[in-house]
């Protein structure tokens, strides 16, 4: 089970060879910290769902960037403080 996981494309190997990581102590599997000075940005759907993208790629069709850049780690953390209620948007009622 994966924690507020944000979706970004991971060098060549892919997500799967990433996410080989797991914390016992608490049962969380965690991506690896890797050195990445690429610059990033913070996406949302039309459900209110966020996300990261590199920003040197072509947006994929249904997300929109929020306007927030940094790094991986700053838009994660921006992430954080701003989705604070999970539920897509539909479902909020």
């Amino acid at each position: 089970m994966l924690q507020r996981c944000a979706a970004s494309s991971v060098s060549s190997g892919g997500l799967a060879e990433a996410l080989h990581s797991y914390d016992r102590g608490s049962g969380v599997e965690r991506m690896p910290e890797l050195e990445d000075d690429r610059l990033y940005v913070v996406v949302a759907n039309h459900e209110e769902q966020y996300s990261i993208w590199l920003a040197d790629r072509d947006m994929a069709p249904g997300w929109l960037e929020t306007g927030f850049r940094g790094s991986r780690q700053e838009c994660l953390d921006h992430i954080a403080k701003v989705w604070t209620d999970m539920r897509p948007r539909s479902s909020r009622g």
